[in-house]
Order: structure tokens, then C-alpha cells, then sequence
């Protein structure tokens, strides 16, 4: 038991008598040979006081619980699996995700910062810790130098992410098929022993056998069939076996940056240090001392990283976040989202900073220094501490992003979605027709060219500004205007979706305007975040409202899309997807302690 649980066993117990009994779940480390051991977060997490307040017998409510507690059991992965069904995003997990779903309810769970603190360490096993100047061809800033950079994504349990995109997602039935079909291709090649058994023995050989092993049989079969594609004549004619696109980079060891144009894991990661280290200190500071000297290398090469690459001459990140599907759009752009979330993680790790290692920091400043831009280098030869260099690195983002991003130039209150750099990334990936179709319809309202330059308000930006601090008091009323538009707009942003399927013809009639539960969401927190700073009934109210909206909602989906006929929105995308749930459960939990406190 760690101190953390020791330290918290008492309240634990205590919680624990007014929990709802739930099943075990499974704690999957992140590792390439996982140690399952049994827990159940349903009996560590809180439950609202259902007996003292009406919104805790929301059957919505009651659903987020048990999805909030399967999803730490599985390692805060992107969409949530129910008993044995599979999801979009099995056994993987995902820096943004990460962030987004370690909400403060959830943060302040022992078991979810034991969760975090492995997911953290995890990704600074994967980090790129060598200098290599002239390295980076995605983001052509200072030197070029790769050095910090940080997975987008991670396979936290092969066993679960085989199972999901070998056999669900059929690649291991297309490979039998067309050997069946074809055998002389096999060449005399024997398949390897997952490739046959049926689906039923698949699934029970995967959970028994190593993923080490199971990698090589799936890569060795993967790169025969690439090898036919190449030498086998009139290859065009055949209908060869097509991995998933996560499957795909897998096997090619590519899954570490597999969105080109998107600049926000090592944002991300700094955002979530912060807040973990933070939360991890106010139960125990000596675990905190520890986790904070293993993470502090990480911490300092992914601001290297950060400020060497991303950041433009403006002072501002560059590069699509979780707009990535149309990120050749938004590659030479500073969104708002990318730079709140780091000013969010810049604070958060200033007052965190009695927890990391200087000599750590400083030395990998120094290791770092002839490849620094100017204003690293500067800090590295004149700041002695961490926290002083932190907090002039935070000072200066919170002014540059209200000059550029929230006031304009005659100090109006005016919120940008972006605005324009010469900062470049080199090749962004470009989007599906579908989604090209959508912003040529986009480009053609009235507003086109506020759509172009970034002029129009991003509302999931503006929460951020707000959750980071850069947004003065005097500007919240203005902020509650703009929630207010968004929430009356029935929360849709133009979000187009390539891979919508069945729902691609509600796609279409709505021109690429989607609900995201959690960006609607993260509004309902912040103005509770207002609230909590003003008393101003107004923020709460909204906040109310925007909860009543989601909970109306069916089931957690990743984005929904309206029906014209009915009026109703239609749950598209990934089921049980953790930013919703993790979001939703957040608001629920800030709007029941209001009711209780004020």
C-alpha cells in the first residue's frame, strides 16, 4: 500500500459506508507485459449525497459514476468498455485525454493519482531525451531539436488493444479469408498460431499469451501482406487485409506522433504534472517530493520542447489541438485552447515547484543550452529556481495571450478562436473529402472571413482562459454572453466529422456542426469557477442549464448530431467517451456541493 492509500484509508473507509456496492474491476499497469490486480474504484470514489439533494437520482448522473470508475480501472483510457464489449479506443491512452479527463473531482481520488502517477511515468519512459539538432521536420522552429517531445498516444494494455483491433475489427478473419482464397501467397509461409483460431480461442490465446509475442505474429503477417502489395502481379486486383489506422502505426512503431500538425501532447502532459503534483502534495508531500524528482526531467525537457518548437514570435504555441482533423487548416495558427491549457499548467506547476528537483531542472536547461531559443536561454543563465523561471514563463504567456487572443487593440474584450503566425508546420496532414466539403460550405457564409482569420469566439478556448486565470474578473459578464450565445446555439461547433458512418447524411444536413458534450461542458465549469469567485446567481444559473442540456442527452457519445425532423440529437462517434463522462460528472459534483454550501 503507498502512503497515499495509508494516509487516506481512514476516509476511505468511512466513504465507503455510504458507497453503492459495485463489481471488481481491473487495475491494467502501463507496461508491456500488464499485471492485472483486482480493485474497485466504485468503492473509492464518492458518490453525491443521493439522499440530499434531487439531481443525485439522475439516472445520468448514476451512469457517470460507474463509467467514471471503470474508466480509472482502465488506465483513464479515451472511450470507457462496459463488461466484455470493446470500444473505439481499447487499451489505449491518450496525453490530451489525460488531461481533459483528470478533472478536480476525479484528481482527488487516491486511486486515480496512483492511476495518473503511472500514466505520467509511462510517458516519460517514452520521451525523446537525445539532442539531435536540425531533428524536428514537423515544426521547423529554434534548432529544430526534437528533444522533449512526447507520445500523442500510448498502448496501455496490448492485451485489450489486440483483442479490439485484431479480432473485433476483423483484420484476423480478412487475413484468413484471403489466405483461404489465395494460398499460393502464402509462398509456404506457416500463419502464426493467433491467425489460426477461430474468433472464440483468439480472444482466450491473446489474454494468455505474452504481447511481446503476440506483436511479432501480428507484425510478421502484416508485413507479408505489405511485401504481396509490392511484388505480386496485378496486385491491384486482389482485395488485400486492411488494419485500423491505430493498428497500422502499431505495428510500424508510429503511434508516438501520430497526428502530424498537433503540438499539444507535451502541453498537455506539463497541464496534468502540475495539477497531480498539486493535488498528490496536499495528501502526502513526501510522495510528492519523490514523484516530483522522477517527473522533474520530463517536466523540463517537454518545456524545452514547448518553447524550442512550438512557440511563436508572438509568444504563443502554434498548431491544431483537438481540431486535428482539419489541421492543415490550423497549422500556422495560436488557438486559444493550446494556450490556456499551457498557462494552466505553467501556474500549476509554479506552485508545485517546491516538489521538483532544481539541480534536475537546471541541468537539463544547461544540457539543452546552445540549442535554446533566446528567451529559455535567457532564464537558464539568470534564474536560480525553478519557480521564479516558471513564473516569469507565465507571466509572459498570460500577457501575450491576453494582447493577442482575448482584448483587442483598442482593449476591448474580444476572444479570438486564433490568430495567425508565421510560424509554419511543415506538411500538415490533410482532411477527407467530407470534411474539405464542410469548410468549403463554412467558408461561404456570411461570416467567412471571421471564420478564416480566427476572429470568431471559440467557447471551449474561452473556458480554458477562464479555468487558467488569464480572463480579468471585470470581463466575466461578457464571458457569460458569449456561454449564453453558445448554449442558446444548442452547443454545436463547427466540428466536422470524416468517419461519421451511418449518421454521415445528418453530417451533411447540419454543414459540419456537431455537439461535443464536454466542450459545452468545460463552459458549465467555468462558469461555476465564476461563480465560486463572484456569488453572481446568474454563472450558476447557466451552469444549470448547461447540465440539464447534456443530461437530456443519450447515453455519453463522442458528438452528436441534430436530426431535422425531430429536433433531437443523435449520439455519433465513440460510445462512452471519457471527456464527456469525466466532464459531466465534474459539473454534476461542483453544481450538488453549490446547492449544499450556498
Amino acid at each position: 500500500m503507498s502512503n497515499i492509500a495509508r494516509s487516506m484509508a481512514l476516509i476511505l473507509f468511512l466513504t465507503a459506508l455510504s458507497l453503492v456496492a459495485g463489481g471488481n474491476g481491473t487495475r491494467i499497469n502501463i507496461d508491456e507485459n500488464p499485471v492485472c490486480t483486482p480493485i474497485s474504484s466504485q468503492r473509492v470514489l464518492y458518490l453525491w449525497k443521493a439522499q440530499t439533494h434531487p439531481l443525485a437520482h439522475s439516472a445520468k448522473m448514476v451512469k457517470s459514476q460507474e463509467l467514471v470508475s471503470l474508466g480509472i480501472d482502465q488506465q483513464l483510457a479515451a472511450s470507457i468498455a462496459e463488461d466484455e464489449k470493446s470500444t473505439h479506443y481499447q487499451g489505449t491512452t491518450w496525453a490530451r485525454d489525460d488531461n481533459m479527463m483528470a478533472v478536480d473531482r476525479v484528481l482527488t481520488q487516491p486511486e486515480v493519482l496512483e492511476v495518473v502517477g503511472k500514466i505520467l511515468l509511462a510517458f516519460a519512459n517514452r520521451q525523446v531525451n537525445k539532442l539531435e539538432p536540425d531533428s524536428n521536420e514537423s515544426f521547423p522552429g529554434f534548432q529544430h531539436n526534437n528533444l522533449g517531445a512526447l507520445p500523442i498516444v500510448l498502448v496501455n494494455n496490448p492485451t485489450h488493444f489486440i483483442i479490439e483491433r485484431v479480432i473485433r475489427r476483423r483484420y484476423l478473419t480478412q487475413v484468413q479469408e484471403f489466405f483461404d482464397q489465395h494460398p499460393h501467397l502464402l509462398f509456404g509461409m506457416q500463419l502464426p498460431e493467433l491467425f489460426t483460431l477461430d474468433v472464440e480461442r483468439a480472444i482466450t490465446y491473446v489474454k494468455i499469451t505474452a504481447p511481446e509475442k503476440l506483436k511479432a505474429q501480428v507484425t510478421s503477417v502484416y508485413r507479408h501482406i505489405e511485401n504481396l502489395k509490392t511484388t505480386t502481379p496485378n496486385a491491384s486486383q486482389f482485395k488485400f487485409p486492411k488494419p485500423s489506422f491505430l493498428l497500422d502505426n502499431y505495428v510500424k512503431e508510429n503511434l508516438d506522433r501520430l497526428t502530424p500538425g498537433t503540438t499539444d501532447p507535451e502541453i498537455n502532459i506539463l497541464a496534468l504534472c502540475g495539477r497531480y503534483l498539486k493535488t498528490l502534495a496536499t495528501y502526502d508531500p513526501s510522495e510528492a517530493q519523490a514523484r516530483g524528482h522522477q517527473l522533474t526531467p520530463m517536466i523540463a525537457r517537454a518545456l524545452i520542447y514547448v518553447y524550442t518548437n512550438v512557440m511563436d514570435e508572438q509568444g504563443l504555441p502554434v498548431g491544431a489541438d483537438y481540431l486535428d482533423i482539419f489541421n492543415d487548416f490550423l497549422a500556422d495558427s495560436c488557438l486559444l485552447t493550446n494556450a490556456s491549457i499551457l498557462l494552466d499548467g505553467l501556474k500549476s506547476l509554479q506552485s508545485a515547484s517546491s516538489y521538483l528537483d532544481n539541480a534536475a531542472f537546471k541541468q537539463e536547461l544547461i544540457r539543452a543550452s546552445p540549442y535554446l531559443p533566446p528567451l529559455l536561454k535567457s532564464l537558464t543563465d539568470s534564474v536560480t529556481s525553478v519557480e521564479t523561471m516558471l513564473v516569469s514563463l507565465s507571466q509572459q504567456l498570460q500577457n501575450n495571450l491576453r494582447t493577442h487572443l482575448l482584448f483587442d487593440a483598442n482593449q476591448q474584450f474580444s476572444p479570438r478562436w486564433f490568430v495567425r503566425s508565421k510560424h509554419k508546420a511543415s506538411n500538415p496532414t490533410q482532411p477527407g473529402l467530407i470534411i474539405k466539403d464542410m469548410i468549403a460550405q463554412r467558408e461561404a457564409l456570411p461570416d467567412a472571413q471571421k471564420f478564416k482569420d480566427g476572429s470568431i469566439t471559440d467557447p471551449f478556448g474561452l473556458a480554458w482562459a477562464i479555468i487558467s486565470g488569464a480572463v480579468p474578473q471585470e470581463n466575466y459578464p461578457d464571458v457569460a454572453d458569449l456561454f449564453e450565445e453558445f448554449y442558446n446555439n444548442d452547443g454545436q461547433l463547427f466540428i466536422p466529422m470524416g468517419n461519421s458512418g451511418p449518421n454521415e447524411h445528418l453530417m451533411r444536413a447540419n454543414n459540419g456542426y456537431t455537439l461535443w458534450p464536454d466542450k459545452i461542458l468545460r463552459c458549465g465549469i467555468a462558469l461555476m469557477d465564476m461563480y465560486n469567485t463572484t456569488d453572481d446567481a446568474r454563472y450558476l444559473s447557466l451552469a444549470q442549464k448547461i447540465h440539464d442540456k447534456v443530461s437530456r442527452l443519450e447515453n455519453f457519445n463522442e458528438y452528436y448530431l441534430k436530426d431535422p425532423a425531430t429536433g433531437l440529437f443523435v449520439p455519433s462517434g465513440a460510445e462512452n467517451q471519457g471527456w464527456h463522462v469525466f466532464t459531466y460528472y465534474q459539473l454534476s459534483d461542483m453544481l450538488e456541493n453549490s446547492s449544499i454550501e450556498k
